[in-house]
């Protein structure tokens, strides 16, 4: 691969990375006064949802931490070994904590009773995602177990 495309995969998961603390830190806080001014009624759940999304921001950034390692890998020339293996399942145990955070969300606002569309879709949708990014992992993870063991196989023979 070539450097500059690995500068720029570099570079836009720090970017990621950048945006994604900043939100948390800055305009989360902001968003969970005014989303708990507008409904007063709901203000014990709003801070639970938020705290749920806090909770995310810990598992996304170690998984953000994560493809950064697999990029240097590539850099490197050894996109086929264990430390990739390793990488990509820690992308999936991930992907899958953010999955079930976020479904455990969904569940919290139903049983509740709390009727707002617009949060079974952000949490559905978002789970949702985190779940198929999940299989994807696994199923990375899986090929290229398959490559190093053909690759130690074929270095043991020469």
């Amino acid at each position: 691969m070539k450097k500059s495309n690995i500068g720029i995969l570099k570079t836009v998961t720090y970017l990621i990375g950048l945006l994604a603390g900043f939100l948390g830190i800055f305009w989360l806080p902001r968003f969970m006064e005014i989303y708990i001014r507008s409904n007063v009624n709901l203000e014990m759940v709003a801070k639970q949802i938020f705290m749920i999304i806090y909770f995310t921001l810990i598992p996304f950034m170690f998984a953000l931490y994560q493809s950064i390692e697999i990029i240097s890998y590539i850099e490197h020339n050894e996109p086929f070994t264990k430390g990739v293996v390793k990488a990509l399942k820690r992308i999936k145990q991930a992907a899958f904590t953010i999955s079930i955070l976020y479904g455990y969300q969904v569940v919290l606002i139903f049983l509740r009773g709390i009727n707002d569309l617009t949060l079974y879709m952000i949490f559905g949708i978002v789970g949702f995602t985190s779940f198929v990014l999940a299989m994807f992992a696994g199923v990375l993870e899986g090929l290229i177990q398959c490559a190093v063991e053909i690759k130690t196989e074929n270095d043991l023979t020469v």
